[in-house]
C-alpha cells in the first residue's frame, strides 16, 4: 500500500510508509498535524517501496492524504494509488 494512518483513542497517531529517513518523516507528521513527535509512530517496512521517490514532497506523498482521511472519518484509512499515479506524482 502506499500508505496506512490511525488515529487512536489516546489521541496518538500510526502511521505506515515506506520510507529512508523515519525521522525526518515523523517531524514532518507532527508539523502537519500539531501532534507531538512523541505521539507519533512511524512503522517502516524492513525491505522495498521507497526506491528514492515520495520524499518530503507534498504532491510525491500519500501519506498527507492519509492522514487526512483518517482524521476527517475518524477510523484507518490504508490509501492506495495505481502504479500511474505513483509516478505521475513523483515527476
Amino acid at each position: 500500500p502506499s500508505a496506512l494512518a490511525r488515529f487512536n483513542p489516546d489521541g496518538t497517531l500510526e502511521v505506515w510508509l515506506p520510507n529512508q529517513a523515519p525521522d525526518m518523516f515523523r517531524a514532518d507528521i507532527a508539523k502537519r498535524t500539531g501532534l507531538s513527535i512523541e505521539q507519533i509512530t512511524l512503522h517502516s517496512p524492513l525491505l522495498g517501496g521507497f526506491f528514492g521517490r515520495h520524499f518530503l514532497y507534498d504532491s510525491a506523498n500519500p501519506y498527507p492524504q492519509a492522514i487526512a482521511l483518517a482524521k476527517a472519518v475518524g477510523r484507518p484509512i490504508k490509501l492506495i494509488w495505481s502504479r500511474e499515479e505513483e509516478f505521475v506524482r513523483d515527476v
